[in-house]
């Protein structure tokens, strides 16, 4: 009997040990996943795992291909010769010919980027006009602007920004534009053809729908396991980014869009808006990401991208407001029809809401993560960003044009890009020093003897 109480407390006992450690193993509030799967709270990481995780050492850079449109067009290659009439074709050869030189090194690859132009995403951004709604000497902010074909079909549609500019991408080269007012009537009709594809329109009395000091911002994040730096990032520096942000009577509004695949539980996570430029606001949305981890994914590369992006656009976004989404994320949609046409609307109804989308790469993201993210980029206006590897600058692909940016901190890049959109002005970029005052560990500034 003695020896029998003796192995039953012996049991008992293994058994409170293995439930203490299992449940020690589960990830607690404020855990964070390592790229290994095991869990941790920051507090008991070692110097290489915070320095490995830390939000201070995440850096990107950024690139508006708006502001490059005609060497963006070369990244589509040769046009076939069916497609072209000759003096088309001799000219786009001479391009070509001049692009890739052996004079100096090859420019571009035109067999990359291209390859998914005919793959049914239908993101067409090779008919670019350039539209800008000025009022006397004031550029007149959060137009509608509408482009038609010949035929009278609608084909496009986009806000005017803080400089009074939307850029609007139909599908054919020649056609019109109309300006919508307020009370829903159309100006007089625009024509733009091959050469005329740049205007400047006069509106006598216009006001600005949009308001300058009101800024709402989405940060749509893949959550799955491999976006364990990218979460504890937001985790840790989002009260620094708002309150670079908010000023004297700026109001700023921010949520999160968390989504892993088809196959996850917690697919799709959203905070709704909290008003981050006061405390309780920030402490509210602070407290609802606290909750969020990088796990599931699936076995296969693609993620939920599209329908996360269709439901981003479908929230409660301020009309006044100067609007961007920041995407993050390493993989790509599935390439199924519907997944295509779910992302290509999402950036559509994006683009005639003035939602600028303003995607950031990810490390492992690949060709058609970069296509996907520069694609919805110009289309609505935004700017495409990628993370580094804090040395030096990931070279992306073949675009030599990206050796010209520069690296910095990704959360002075989020306040740049907000600030700017928001007023019109956007600063340089500040260039990240590893020996710039922040500690390799924690990330905070410290004090410089």
């Amino acid at each position: 009997m003695n020896r029998f109480r003796g192995l039953s407390l012996f049991l008992a006992v293994i058994s409170l040990i293995f439930f203490v450690v299992s449940c020690s193993s589960q990830p607690s509030d404020g855990a964070l996943p390592l790229r290994d799967g095991v869990y941790l709270d920051k507090e008991h990481l070692t110097d290489e795992q915070k320095k490995e995780l830390d939000s201070g050492l995440l850096t990107a850079c950024s690139r508006n291909d708006n502001d490059y449109y005609e060497y963006w067009k070369t990244f589509f290659g040769k046009p076939k010769p069916d497609s072209l009439g000759k003096e088309a074709r001799d000219s786009e050869n001479s391009l070509l010919e001049k692009l890739t030189s052996s004079e100096s090194e090859p420019v571009i690859k035109t067999d990359k980027l291209s390859r998914f132009v005919n793959d049914s995403w239908g993101l067409n951004s090779l008919n670019r006009v350039k539209v800008t709604v000025t009022s006397g000497d004031e550029p007149v902010c959060g137009a509608s602007v509408f482009a038609f074909d010949n035929y009278d079909v609608f084909e496009f549609a986009a806000a005017t920004d803080a400089t009074g500019t939307a850029y609007l991408f139909p599908q054919h080269s020649d056609g019109y534009f109309a300006i919508k007012g307020e009370d829903g009537e159309f100006s007089e009709k625009y024509s733009f053809d091959e050469k005329n594809r740049e205007f400047n329109v006069q509106i006598e009395n216009a006001t600005s729908v949009t308001d300058r000091n009101i800024l709402q911002i989405m940060f749509v994040v893949d959550a799955t396991l491999s976006m364990d730096k990218e979460i504890f990032f937001f985790k840790t520096r989002l009260d620094e980014i708002t309150a670079k942000l908010a000023g004297d009577g700026i109001e700023v509004y921010c949520s999160f869009l968390f989504y892993r695949d088809t196959c996850d539980v917690e697919k799709l996570y959203y905070t709704g808006f909290y008003e981050v430029s006061t405390e309780e606001g920030l402490k509210e949305l602070g407290d609802k990401i606290s909750e969020q981890r990088a796990k599931g994914g699936g076995e296969d590369y693609p993620e939920a991208m599209d329908e996360a992006l269709e439901l981003a656009v479908q929230k409660d976004w301020k009309k006044e407001a100067t609007k961007l989404i920041f995407h993050v994320y390493d993989a790509p949609a599935h390439k199924n029809d519907e997944n295509k046409i779910r992302f290509n609307k999402s950036v559509f109804v994006a683009a005639q809401q003035g939602i600028k989308i303003c995607p950031i790469l990810s490390e492992g993201a690949d060709l058609l993560c970069e296509y996907l993210a520069r694609q919805s980029a110009i289309m609505t206006g935004g700017t495409y960003s990628f993370l580094t590897d804090n040395e030096k600058k990931e070279r992306r692909y073949d675009d030599k044009m990206l050796d010209e940016v520069t690296i910095e901190r990704l959360d002075d890049l989020i306040v740049r890009l907000a600030n700017g959109y928001r007023t019109g002005s956007f600063e340089a970029p500040t260039e990240f020093c590893p020996n710039d005052g922040y500690s390799e560990i924690t990330g905070e500034k410290s004090e410089k003897n």
